[in-house]
């Protein structure tokens, strides 16, 4: 069976290059890009499996990403990553079209798993992600 396809966006280098490193043992890792324009163009160019995104990436907000990769790249799964314990803006993406919202502190424990969700069709919210215990 063909390993998923994964295209990555982080305006954080450092994080871009651990979030590879992490999914490449289990997936393709086919692109990384470190803006938001730059992920939406990559994302309709590659028509990657999955996109992994944080929520915050320059040139774009979270909501713009997640409804511009509904309505050009379908297909694809969306998972945020993020550094904020927010069930207001967790539920926000997770409603716009996401798959996951996984916290940065947690990536190493939940991104696979979050990324498998996906692309079972499930969604993944990461424990103490919308600020409760």
């Amino acid at each position: 069976m063909p390993q998923a396809r994964i295209l990555i966006g982080d305006d954080n280098h450092t994080i871009l290059d651990r979030v590879q490193i992490l999914l490449n043992e289990e997936f393709d890792v086919i692109g990384a890009v470190d803006n938001g324009p730059a992920l939406i163009n990559r994302a309709v160019e590659l028509k990657p499996d999955v996109i992994v995104t944080d929520i915050c990436i320059s040139g774009c907000s979270s909501l713009d990403v997640a409804v511009e990769m509904r309505r050009r790249v379908p297909e694809t799964k969306l998972v945020f990553l993020s550094m904020i314990q927010s069930a207001g803006l967790c539920e926000d993406v997770l409603a716009a079209g996401a798959s996951a919202y996984v916290l940065k502190e947690r990536a190493s424990t939940d991104l696979v798993a979050a990324v498998r969700e996906a692309l079972a069709g499930r969604r993944y919210v990461s424990p103490r992600a919308t600020g409760g215990g």
